[in-house]
């Protein structure tokens, strides 16, 4: 019998996407709710806002 524990499976992948979906998370805070709110950024980032707008999703 094997003493040592089950190599789990790693998938590089899926941390690719997380970083994805914190990165994207991160932008919609900065450049959309921020200038839509007032308080996280003083400029308004309309250029990538459309983008940005959809960064809650990550």
């Amino acid at each position: 019998m094997d003493a040592r524990p089950a190599r789990q499976d790693y998938i590089a992948t899926l941390d690719l996407l997380r970083l994805a979906a914190a990165l994207a998370v991160v932008f919609f805070h900065y450049f959309f709710r921020g200038p839509a709110a007032g308080d996280l950024a003083d400029g308004s980032f309309a250029d990538v806002a459309p983008i940005a707008i959809y960064g809650y999703l990550g």
